[in-house]
């Protein structure tokens, strides 16, 4: 993946640097002379090789970062199915069979106090 670029880039003239976090390559980091006969002097290298070991550790934090919030995203998603599937099964299934318990607790219970009372009304 190209990020910059200026100029005309040659492959053989380029430095390559990998760009490690701990000891995996995460990409590499392709750097060329500045231009005509100038050369990258050995603190030139140096010093992109401190940043190049910086960006590998900044490249990965990006991709947990993303990982991370896709994973957040995931989580998100399957409890708004989970609650969904709640909501549906409560109005479906036990919603009627509650009311139908909760009729069948009121005959009774007229039932009972009609019984009670019926004795007494004679």
């Amino acid at each position: 993946m190209l990020v910059a670029s200026a100029g005309s880039l040659s492959a053989r003239e380029a430095l390559r640097l990998p760009l490690v976090y701990q000891s995996d390559s995460v990409e590499t980091l392709l750097i060329a002379p500045r231009g005509g006969d100038d050369t990258l002097t050995p603190a030139d290298v140096r010093l992109l090789d401190d940043l190049a070991h910086q960006i590998g550790i900044a490249i990965h934090t990006v991709r947990l970062t993303h990982d991370l919030q896709r994973s957040r995203g995931h989580l998100v998603t399957a409890r708004e199915e989970e609650r969904r599937r709640l909501r549906r099964d409560l109005h479906d299934g036990l919603g009627p069979l509650l009311s139908a318990v909760m009729l069948k607790v009121g005959w009774c219970v007229r039932s009972t106090y009609a019984s009670l009372l019926r004795p007494m009304l004679c």
